[in-house]
């Protein structure tokens, strides 16, 4: 007997049978269940065993055998060795189909192998894999997904839930939020399978190999990169089977962080420093964090979606807020987030600051002092003892666009209000404020005139030019009227 003295554990699973022409290799390891059920269709641990006689599969295996056993820098003896170390076959070539970790050059890195697969696919990929703490196999399943390629993953939940593997649930919430189709073991044991199915490629990739960093290419593993349609067809089935059963598998859904457990500075404490640190344990399942942080006893969000400290149960959260002020109290919470966004939040803790607080700020005037009830009056703000990151409220809405310039000095844009004269309110980040009362007018813009129009709207714009008439004579008798009267010459100039 031969063991593993190197980096990195020996996770080959694999039994040659070479009198029989025969090998065995899978992701089962030596186990009472891994072969058997405890309780057949009720508790038993998910593997797919393959047994075959192909000849070049068979033949790369007692390469490997023999390159193990005879390797004195990663192995060393464990027992009943008395002899020297030799091969006991030919050196086959390594059939091209299968993947044996690690490699120097990277060239039999699983990781390598199965991101140039997965990004040659163009129609649908099924998954089924026991852990997932690796972030390259779970951002190339992203970029499928991205590119329009649906995906389907079962898991195992006893990794999505085990403190000792905190980066699982990080990566399965990644691929959750990013719309892979999940679900999860539905019966007793455990889902122990290590397969992809790539359907445009007619590919499959089984073996030993999760989804972690070791297997990439540190662990030695071996595994299958196979277009064989009949191996191809059977684990479509097998994942099928599954996926549709109502026993074997369920619906995944993700879980929410611990909550955060606060260590410092204790609730209520007085006296600390104007540069405090805030730190909690966030738990072994808490991505991301939200800070809530004010003088307000309901404390405003501060930072949103910080990744601090390390995804695990033992090394404490940090997180610095700007300069504080002297003999202020701030309250704070923190919320945890996981890359499902599922949240816990923790209670509202508070301290004071040592010293006294500096004068509380007076406003003096605002300029214009007048706008419109829609808002969006740029105003200038000027008084004594403003402080960077105050606050502008007018009427009681806060005003957009703040900016400190100065001490003595602020520029805002006026919110939306009802018409009427309202009171300006600047509150300093130490929780003190000052207010000039009836200082701005909100009127509501006149309406526009009305316009001139024509009526009716075709008459011309202006009258058209008369055209002089000529009259033509009546018709007469010659020399008598209409009546018959004699007519007499007229008289005088014609």
């Amino acid at each position: 007997m031969r063991y593993k003295v190197a980096d990195c554990i020996l996770h080959r699973k694999f039994m040659l049978f070479a009198g029989q022409a025969q090998v065995e290799f899978s992701g089962a390891n030596y186990g009472p269940f891994f072969f058997v059920p405890s309780v057949p269709y009720q508790d038993y641990i998910d593997e797919a065993i393959y047994f075959t006689s192909d000849t070049s599969v068979l033949n790369s295996f007692k390469t490997i055998m023999d390159d193990m056993w005879t390797d004195t820098m990663n192995y060393g003896n464990y027992t009943n060795i008395t002899g020297p170390l030799t091969r006991r076959y030919p050196v086959f070539p390594i059939d091209p189909e299968l993947n044996f970790p690690p490699s120097v050059d990277g060239s039999d890195s699983f990781f390598n192998r199965s991101l140039n697969a997965f990004n040659l696919e163009t129609q649908k990929i099924d998954v089924i894999m026991y852990r997932i703490t690796n972030l390259g196999f779970t951002n190339m399943t992203i970029d499928a997904v991205n590119r329009g390629i649906p995906v389907r993953l079962l898991t195992e939940q006893n990794e999505y839930r085990n403190r000792d593997r905190p980066w699982d649930s990080y990566n399965v919430d990644l691929l959750y939020n990013a719309g892979v189709q999940i679900r999860i073991r539905g019966h007793e044991g455990l889902s122990h399978e290590k397969v992809a199915m790539l359907y445009g490629q007619g590919l499959t990739i089984f073996g030993s190999s999760n989804w972690t960093g070791p297997s990439a290419n540190c662990q030695a593993e071996n595994n299958y990169f196979t277009t064989k349609p009949w191996f191809f067809n059977w684990f479509v089935n097998h994942f099928e089977r599954k996926w549709n059963s109502t026993s074997e598998t369920q619906p995944f859904t993700p879980l929410p962080p611990d909550q955060p457990s606060y260590q410092s500075p204790p609730n209520n404490a007085t006296g600390r420093p104007t540069n405090v640190t805030l730190s909690w344990e966030g738990g072994p399942y808490a991505h991301k964090f939200d800070i809530y942080f004010g003088t307000n006893p309901n404390p405003p969000l501060l930072a949103a979606d910080r990744f601090i400290g390390s995804v695990d149960n033992s090394v404490a959260e940090t997180f610095t807020p700007p300069t504080l002020q002297s003999g202020t109290k701030y309250y704070w919470r923190i919320v945890s987030k996981t890359m499902a966004n599922m949240t816990a939040s923790g209670p509202i803790w508070s301290f004071t600051t040592a010293g006294t607080p500096g004068p509380a700020p007076t406003v003096s005037s605002i300029s214009p002092n007048s706008g419109s009830t829609s808002g969006g009056t740029a105003v200038t703000i000027t008084g004594t003892n403003f402080l960077a990151g105050a606050t502008v409220s007018i009427g009681g809405a806060a005003a957009t666009g703040v900016n400190v310039t100065s001490s003595t000095t602020i520029n805002a844009v006026t919110p939306a209000h009802a018409a009427g004269t309202v009171s300006v309110t600047v509150t300093n980040t130490d929780g003190q404020s000052g207010t000039l009362a009836n200082s701005f007018t909100y009127t509501t813009a006149p309406p526009p005139p009305a316009s001139l129009t024509r009526w009716p709207p075709h008459w011309p714009a202006s009258p058209a030019p008369r055209r002089r008439r000529r009259w033509a004579p009546s018709p007469r008798i010659r020399g008598r009227d209409c009546n018959g009267e004699r007519l007499l010459p007229r008289s005088g100039p014609w």
